[in-house]
């Protein structure tokens, strides 16, 4: 798979960087390793100076998971945010920590507690 350009807040890199360190244990090999090299290569900008297509805190996701079709359409939000009734999820839920720093377009692997799923990067929209 090619190398994909990522982009991340200061705040989501912290917070992200914090999720490994104390996640470390849990967390499947292959999400470790691929958090790991994220990382290493993203590019870290102020919250202002991210573009509006990648994904952070406070963007509303429609992406699909590539196998099923299946298409969904949420919020990721600060963790202390976070209502899976409202469609709002947490930036350091599974699906937040496996999408953030990726732009629309993309296509991202991550495996899931149900297996590795591939989710493509339908459109990223800011919200207040």
């Amino acid at each position: 798979m090619e190398s994909l350009e990522l982009k991340l807040s200061k705040g989501v890199y912290s917070l992200l960087k914090d999720y490994l360190k104390s996640n470390s244990n849990t967390m499947p090999d292959f999400n470790k390793q691929k958090l790991i090299s994220e990382l290493e290569k993203a590019e870290v900008l102020t919250e202002k100076a991210l573009p509006t297509e990648f994904v952070s805190v406070n963007t509303k996701l429609k992406i699909r998971e590539e196998d099923s079709g299946k298409e969904l359409e949420f919020i990721l939000v600060e963790p202390k945010k976070a209502k899976q009734k409202l469609n709002k999820l947490s930036i350091l839920s599974p699906i937040g920590v496996a999408l953030a720093g990726y732009k629309t377009g993309d296509i991202v692997s991550w495996e899931m507690p149900d297996g590795l799923r591939n989710y493509h990067i339908k459109e990223v929209t800011p919200v207040n």
